[in-house]
Parts: structure tokens; C-alpha cells; sequence
């Protein structure tokens, strides 16, 4: 009997498993965590064997079990059934003409489903949007959710799925739309998409961190094969601790190693305490703290990342409604954001966001070789913009193709003007 899973109005808790539950998936494949959590749950199985066969392709009335189980649903045999001309009465038909009347699937132009016939990426993303009931993304190059443009079938659905969090546009360099799915990423995707669907919770927990006095936040990167996973703690006055998440990784994005990790979000001048892949800093006056979903080192460029907080006092962990990219500069009080966000066009953005309120705006584009920054000899991007008094932003343009200094490895280009903004004129959404 399938296990049924409450989604509406209760968190889904997802148990961790450390222990490997497959001879095929030891603790350090990149998708383990998935794998273990979705078997420990009821809703994905491995073989009569006792293997999972993570590179095994998954077909489409396997896909459909999987959706509708997660999905919390228990259709009725007798009922969900002689839906298509090739699926009558089969294990799978519950599943699939269940998953047809909601309309996450079709059949093809002949009238027929095809169980057997093989998933490839772009079609398990756009049963995967289906499922969950996410609203079709408008796919747009300059926002980064259409890594193969806006006219093929699949964009609205990979747009939809990169949008919603369930797999991030890095993920693309490697994988392609017309990709066989195999089950370990069918794992990652589904797993991605309930820790994303408001479910995030299960994971990222605060619980053991409710009150006032803390004083830092550690992060920590625990590196096994391919995997590397975050895990944050909070530290007391007093020199207590307390575990606020563990094995946050979602697997977002292709790539494996020092990448899709939560990075701090740094105040001004503030130093990283470095010490056995652990990190330590510094949380605001009123127990907040940032973290970037993104790329390990939080000194270098990255791709656009997920941004979260934290709120010591209530043990809270949310992700806010915008990404962030890098440079970034962050205000003395942990209230504003800058930074700056390269999109189509070869044009530049320098973006304003509100922390306290999760509201962002665009405050100037401009084409290249003009920039809003200069570079250091290492590739790490340094911002030329700085919060002011009286509630200002004042930022620089500079000509990127005019060199002006050379100064112990720092390459600063030529400043064309320098400009202030109102930040309370300024309407953010």
C-alpha cells in the first residue's frame, strides 16, 4: 500500500539517512541523500536485488508512480484504469490515468501512452511542473531561466523548474533536455522539488536554536566523494552550542564538489574565521544572518544563488523571494543588499534589495564596457558602491576598457561618474 504523504497544510518531514540503503548507492554517490531519504519515506524503491540502479533510465509509468506517490495520493485500482488504448489493468494504471485526469500527462498523437518508453530530462521536468501545480514560468534569457532559449517546447517547463528551485541553470552545462533520466536524478529532481515546495523546513531547522544570545553562526562543508554537504550551528555567550541545519543539499545544480553550498552572506569588513573547512561569523545586532545558495568561495564571482536567513530569536530559516549575485555589499545593520547582476545583452545591472522586507529593485542598467566595479587580479569582483548616510546608495561607472591603476595585482578601470540614489524613492517588489 502506498504510504501516503499529508502536503497541504503540514510539513512533510523528510528523515535524513546517513546509513547507505543500497549496495549501489554508498554514502558518498552525489545523490545518496536523496536516494536514502525517498526510500527511508515510502516513495521510492530499489530492486527485488537489492540494488537501486541509479543509472538506470527510468521509464514513464515509472515516472508517473513516483509523482503520484509523492504527491500523497492512493488512487483506486477500480477506478483508474482503461485509460489509454496500452494501459488497462497493469501495476502501473492507477498511476498513470490518475496522473492523466490531473493533467500532468498526455498520451501521443496516436491515442497511446507508451509506459515503457524511456523519460528524458525535459519531459520528467514538465510532468514533474505538472504535478506540483506551479504556475508556467515565462522563460527569459535574461534572467538566466532559459539556458537553451525561448522557442523550444520544453522552455517554459525548464524555466518553470529552475524558477521554482527543483534544479538550477548550472545544472545545463552538463545535461542536456533531451537526456535520459536516469533514476538518481529523478531522485534529486523530486527531492529538490519537496525541500522547495515549502517543505524546506524538514531540513533546514531551526528548533534547537530558539532564543536570544547568540553570538556567531558556523558553517561547516563535510566532503564525501562528490557530495559535499552544509551543516550550520550557533554558538551562545556562553560558549554553548546548538545545531541549527544539517545535509542541506538539494541538488541543484550538475556539478559536484565545493559547489551548490550555502556560502555566508558577509557584513563590511568582516573576516571569516577559517579552520578545517569550517567557517565562523559574526550574526547582526538583532540575531540575523545570511546565507547564499551558491558557490563555495563567498569572495569570488558566482552564478545568481538562493538567498536565506536567519532569525536567532525564533530558530527561523527562510529563503527570500529573490536571488542575489555577486559583487554584493550589505549594509552595516544587515538591512540592505547591493549588488550587481550581469544579464543579456552584454548589459550590466546594479540591483537594490530590502532584507527586512524580501523586496527588491533595479536601480540602473548599463551596457558594456561600462561597469559598476572593478577587478582584482585573483577574478574576484569588487563592488564600487557603498551605502551612505541618510538612507543612500552611491555607486560608480566605470569604463571596463580603460585601465587607469595597477596597484599590488589590483586592475581599477577608469571612473566615468559617480551618482547617488534616495533609496526611499525607490519603489521595490
Amino acid at each position: 500500500m502506498m504510504q501516503r504523504i499529508l502536503l497541504a497544510g503540514s510539513l512533510l518531514v523528510l528523515p535524513i539517512v546517513a546509513v547507505a540503503a543500497y549496495p549501489d548507492v554508498p554514502t558518498d554517490h552525489r545523490s545518496a541523500v536523496a536516494i536514502n531519504t525517498l526510500q527511508s519515506s515510502g516513495i521510492m524503491r530499489g530492486y527485488p536485488d537489492g540494488s537501486f540502479g541509479p543509472e538506470v533510465t527510468l521509464n514513464r509509468a515509472e515516472l508517473m508512480k513516483l509523482l503520484v506517490e509523492s504527491s500523497g495520493e492512493q488512487p483506486d485500482a477500480e477506478y483508474y484504469s482503461e485509460c489509454f488504448p496500452d494501459v488497462q489493468r497493469e501495476w502501473f494504471a492507477p498511476f498513470v490515468c490518475y496522473a492523466a485526469e490531473q493533467e500532468w500527462v498526455s498520451g501521443y498523437p496516436d491515442g497511446t501512452f507508451q509506459p515503457g518508453r524511456p523519460v528524458n530530462t525535459a519531459e520528467a521536468l514538465k510532468m514533474l511542473v505538472g504535478s506540483k501545480g506551479y504556475a508556467i514560468a515565462v522563460p527569459d534569457s535574461a534572467t538566466g531561466t532559459a539556458p537553451f532559449g525561448t522557442g523550444a517546447w520544453f522552455a517554459p517547463y525548464i524555466s518553470t523548474a529552475i524558477t521554482e528551485g527543483i534544479v538550477d541553470a548550472r545544472a545545463f552545462r552538463s545535461v542536456w533536455p533531451d537526456s535520459p533520466l536516469p533514476r538518481s536524478r529523478a531522485a534529486e529532481f523530486l527531492y529538490a522539488s519537496m525541500l522547495q515546495n515549502g517543505h524546506a523546513q524538514a531540513v533546514l531547522s531551526g528548533d534547537d536554536c530558539i532564543g536570544s544570545g547568540m553570538t556567531t553562526v558556523t558553517v561547516r562543508y563535510n566532503k564525501a566523494g562528490d557530495t559535499t554537504d552544509t551543516q550550520l550551528a550557533g554558538t551562545y555567550a556562553d560558549g554553548s552550542t546548538c545545531r541549527i541545519a544539517a545535509q542541506f543539499n538539494p541538488y541543484r545544480t550538475g556539478t559536484s564538489g565545493m559547489d551548490d553550498l550555502l556560502s555566508p552572506l558577509l557584513l563590511p569588513d568582516s573576516r571569516l574565521i577559517e579552520a578545517d573547512n569550517t567557517y565562523t561569523m559574526p550574526l547582526s545586532a538583532d540575531g540575523r544572518a545570511y546565507f547564499v545558495h551558491a558557490t563555495f568561495d563567498p569572495y569570488l564571482n558566482a552564478d545568481d544563488g538562493a538567498l536565506w536567513e536567519l532569525r536567532s530569536g525564533t530558530g527561523s530559516i527562510t529563503k527570500l523571494p529573490f536571488t542575489i549575485a555577486r559583487p554584493y555589499l550589505v549594509s552595516p545593520d544587515l538591512h540592505h543588499v547591493a549588488f550587481v547582476r550581469s544579464i543579456a545583452g552584454n548589459m550590466s545591472r546594479l540591483e537594490y534589495a530590502d532584507l527586512t522586507t524580501g523586496k527588491r529593485v533595479s536601480v540602473r542598467e548599463v551596457p558594456n564596457p561600462q561597469s559598476f566595479f572593478v577587478y582584482a587580479s585573483s577574478g574576484s569582483a569588487v563592488g564600487g558602491f557603498a551605502f551612505g548616510t541618510g538612507n543612500t546608495l552611491t555607486y560608480g561607472l566605470y569604463d571596463s576598457s580603460k585601465e587607469t591603476t595597477v596597484e599590488d595585482g589590483i586592475v581599477q578601470y577608469a571612473k566615468i561618474s559617480e551618482h547617488t540614489v534616495d533609496l526611499s524613492t525607490l519603489i521595490l517588489q
